[in-house]
């Protein structure tokens, strides 16, 4: 095992275990008996390489990062899978009390099925380090994609559900993130991805040490959350500050929002959420996220309607600038045709109804002639056979 400067991540010089050593790197004087402070110098523990160990059945590979909680290494599970396992820092794994925390609060994640959180597969405890192995995600965080750039308005909003829906499942579960920022948010081909619980906490309190373990934090967390006490409204301010970010490349106070056009209720959206006073901020994940369906449906709506007046007006005015043609419809032909009765007497006429196609009638030709009713000529009356007994004179009719 070797021991890395907990500052820079610098291998530090060999060393027994009862001295105090300075990373050659960034100077940082590394006390490896414990904690304790030289005057005018900051001393730390180190971190440990476990790289190429094996905690419980998984077998360690290289260090994927490090932070004040601990540090993640790639792995494999017993089943040859790819997994990810955080171990944490032996600073705050010497506190007994926050080393029974961890592995309770660890324990309750496992129990926490949501597509927007990692699955936690294993927790253990040996040899002095707290560890969990989760599921390992294929993709960057949301910090790497940030140095691209901002993200699209589209893209900013599917990060705001995905985000809202996962802490919605953690808060029901009685915990509270406490550092949502984007180097906790994995990227996935399936959606964003919530990860990092390591300083999750049920009852929103916060020791010392866990306020010094996050400082790198301190960008993202809600004022109350400095001052020792946290809900599940300061992961709705982390919310707020990253997608502040994601629009406009920086978090407020830091960046102008007249840097982009973003659609106000958008920008209403984030400002509400990431609001300094917590009784301003929605009052939960839920409420969240209706507030933001409320405002973007309001405004579709709004468009909507504002689009069907203009396709109303184009058709008016098309309808006036061209002629008006009335549809062909069929016109009725009534004729009378004489039924050949042969030897007896005629029958009464049998009316014959047509139908036959009519000519178009032009409203904007004022000189067409309206339908009109079409009635064949009738054809000669046919002549009586002459009474019995009696013959016709020539040359005379009836």
């Amino acid at each position: 095992m070797n021991f890395l400067c907990p500052s820079c991540r610098t291998p530090l010089p060999i060393a027994s275990a009862s001295q105090s050593v300075s990373c050659p790197s960034c100077g940082v004087v590394v006390d490896l008996t414990g904690i304790d402070t030289a005057p005018g110098q900051a001393r730390l523990w180190p971190q440990i390489d476990l790289a190429t160990d094996t905690l419980g059945s998984f077998k360690l590979q290289s260090t994927l990062g490090a932070g004040g909680m601990g540090a993640v290494y790639a792995g494999t599970g017993p089943d040859g899978a790819p997994v990810a396992v955080k171990v944490l820092a032996p600073l705050l794994a010497a506190e007994p009390g926050l080393r029974e925390r961890f592995k309770r609060e660890t324990h309750a994640l496992r129990a926490l099925t949501h597509p927007g959180i990692v699955r936690i597969l294993d927790e253990g405890e040996e040899r002095g380090f707290c560890w969990y192995a989760m599921e390992k995600i294929d993709g960057s965080d949301l910090r790497v994609a940030l140095r691209k750039g901002p993200l699209t308005i589209n893209e900013v909003e599917s990060l705001a559900r995905a985000l809202l829906q996962a802490l919605s499942a953690v808060h029901e579960a009685g915990l509270v993130h406490r550092d949502i920022k984007p180097g906790n948010i994995l990227m996935s081909a399936q959606g964003p991805k919530l990860c990092d619980f390591g300083i999750a906490r049920f009852d929103g309190q916060a020791t010392l040490t866990e306020s010094a373990a996050i400082l790198g934090s301190l960008r993202y967390m809600a004022p109350e959350q400095r001052w020792g006490k946290s809900s599940p409204l300061s992961d709705l301010y982390g919310v707020g500050v990253v997608l502040h970010e994601t629009l406009w490349g920086g978090v407020p106070g830091e960046v102008t929002t007249d840097s982009r056009a973003v659609p106000k209720w958008l920008s209403d959206f984030v400002e509400k959420l990431s609001s300094t006073r917590p009784e301003d901020r929605p009052s939960s994940a839920l409420e969240a996220l209706r507030w933001l369906d409320v405002r973007k449906g309001r405004v579709r709506r709004q468009l909507m309607a504002a689009a069907a007046v203009v396709g109303i007006a184009v058709i008016s005015i098309l309808a006036l600038r061209a002629p008006v043609v009335v549809p062909e419809e069929p016109v009725i032909v009534a004729t009378i045709e004489p039924v050949d009765a042969g030897p007896v007497e005629v029958a009464p006429p049998v009316v014959v109804v047509e139908t036959v196609a009519a000519p178009p009638f032009d409203a904007g030709v004022r000189s067409a002639t309206p339908p009109f009713l079409g009635v064949k000529p009738m054809p000669p009356k046919p002549k009586p056979f002459p009474p019995k007994g009696k013959k016709e004179r020539p040359g005379t009719s009836q």
